[in-house]
């Protein structure tokens, strides 16, 4: 290290105890209010950790308002509760809030870090993050289903895959064949689903390589 360079560390002034009242009043309130108040907590928490960490004489500060993280919140609860309201009154219906949940997760975590890094300064310095949507959609999305896919084709070849016909043979008795029946239908979207993610996957891949490494 030359003579001009300085070393500089964090420092972070906060106390158990007093993260530990922040932490109970925001839990008890966000149970409360069914989730409503985690928007509150999430500004009360952040403020408290960045504004209790120093560096080179400076903390660093949390701009965000518990409005603008509030409609996100809600949109998971609307989510989360049509899942819950179709598993108990329209089955099918969770296969529709799966794929869509599947195709507008990756998006949401990009757009999260973006938010939290343009709403985080230090020294009245914004932060930016330079993720793209497209780079999120290739890490979170299509390559697992690419490497399911690769290990669903595996399986298959190798004849490992369960034998749904031999099971319910061996392990159905007369009174109970139309619930194994049942059970056999039910796992055909599943089998559907995977083997579309699959060939999706499959024909873009090269698509997305080009944009990963690009990014």
């Amino acid at each position: 290290m030359s003579a001009m360079e300085k070393q500089l560390n964090f420092t972070f002034t906060g106390s158990n105890s007093e993260y530990f009242k922040i932490w109970l009043v925001n839990t008890l309130l966000t149970v409360l209010t069914l989730g409503i108040y985690s928007a509150w907590a999430t500004v009360r928490t952040k403020r408290y950790f960045y504004g209790n960490t120093w560096l080179d004489g400076a903390n660093f500060e949390y701009h965000a308002t518990p409005l603008q993280i509030l409609p996100g919140r809600i949109l998971v609860l609307l989510m989360l509760g049509i899942y819950l309201l179709s598993a108990q009154f329209f089955p099918p219906g969770t296969y529709i809030m799966l794929i869509i949940i599947a195709v507008v997760l990756p998006w949401a975590i990009w757009r999260g870090l973006q938010f939290n890094a343009n709403v985080s300064s230090y020294r009245n310095i914004r932060f930016r993050f330079n993720g793209t949507p497209s780079h999120a959609y290739w890490l979170l999305l299509l390559l697992p289903m690419l490497l399911l896919g690769i290990v669903t084709l595996g399986f298959m070849l190798s004849g490992n895959l369960p034998n749904w016909d031999s099971y319910i043979a061996f392990q159905t008795t007369p009174d109970e064949a139309s619930a194994a029946g049942a059970l056999q239908e039910a796992m055909l979207p599943l089998f559907v689903l995977g083997s579309s993610a699959y060939v999706i996957a499959a024909l873009f891949f090269p698509y997305w390589q080009t944009l990963y490494n690009r990014y």
